[in-house]
């Protein structure tokens, strides 16, 4: 399978993190990876240059993603470097916690700049490299969304038969927001239910282990170009990692 160039956003930690070492471990995808952060990216690509032997399959861009010139400097570098972007893992997102009484109305405007704005602008500027190219544009999504609908993948799927675009939900995931959220979630307005939630969850050892949904996001991402039949019934849609329409896309656990 010829080599994909996938941008993934918010791809210094996390399921971020984990979905750009799946793209190079496991498919030998590039990928250009977005953050905020420039200490974790710089170790990021010292990992896959050192550890997986992956000279050349990584470039980084420091940034917000709700700065457009980031936006662009990222897809100006796949162009420049691999001559093309096959794909866009939209996994940058933020999570406001507190009641809505107590709420910095200046935090929650930011929030939806980067979880829902931003990724109009990735659409908007990747989209004639995802015509081109039989493209595929995957949002990381979460259990509050609506599973009948997702804002922008209708619109992909129907005005855009050449690119598929998917709302993908990685299920609780063993990060470390989980542990800011065990650490900090009480004092900051959580719900006495939903912090147990998370507790039990961390003490019964449930969290997801990041690399299994990764696999996931990784192994749809890499169906760009030739392989891209075999998921457009997928087009427009929400699913969670584990659903049974991602079994040919989960990595078998023996």
């Amino acid at each position: 399978m010829v080599a994909k160039s996938i941008i993934v956003t918010g791809a210094s930690r996390g399921i971020g993190r984990a979905i750009a070492i799946e793209l190079i471990k496991k498919f030998n995808n590039n990928v250009i990876a977005i953050s905020r952060t420039q200490k974790d990216l710089l170790e990021l690509k010292q990992y896959v240059e050192n550890d997986l032997k992956g000279k050349g399959k990584i470039e980084i861009v420091v940034g917000d993603v709700t700065n457009e010139r980031v936006i662009e400097e990222a897809i100006g570098k796949s162009i420049k470097l691999w001559g093309k972007l096959d794909g866009v893992i939209a996994n940058a997102g933020v999570l406001p916690i507190g009641k809505v009484a107590d709420c910095n109305i200046d935090e929650w405007k930011r929030s939806f700049d980067i979880n829902f704005f931003s990724v109009i602008v990735l659409i908007q500027k990747s989209i004639s490299q995802l015509r081109q190219n039989k493209g595929v544009f995957v949002t990381v999504s979460s259990g509050s969304a609506n599973k009948s609908y997702c804002g922008w993948c209708p619109y992909v799927a129907v005005e855009e038969p050449d690119i598929v675009a998917i709302a993908l939900r990685p299920g609780i995931v063993d990060t470390e927001m989980q542990r800011f959220l065990r650490e900090k979630g009480m004092e900051l307005g959580m719900s006495r239910s939903e912090y147990d939630q998370f507790v039990n969850l961390y003490e019964s050892n449930n969290l997801v282990p990041a690399e299994r949904p990764a696999h996931v996001f990784a192994s749809l991402v890499s169906s760009a170009g030739e392989g891209i039949d075999s998921i457009k019934h997928l087009s427009g849609k929400y699913f969670s990692w584990d659903d049974l329409e991602m079994e040919t896309h989960r990595e078998k656990v023996i």
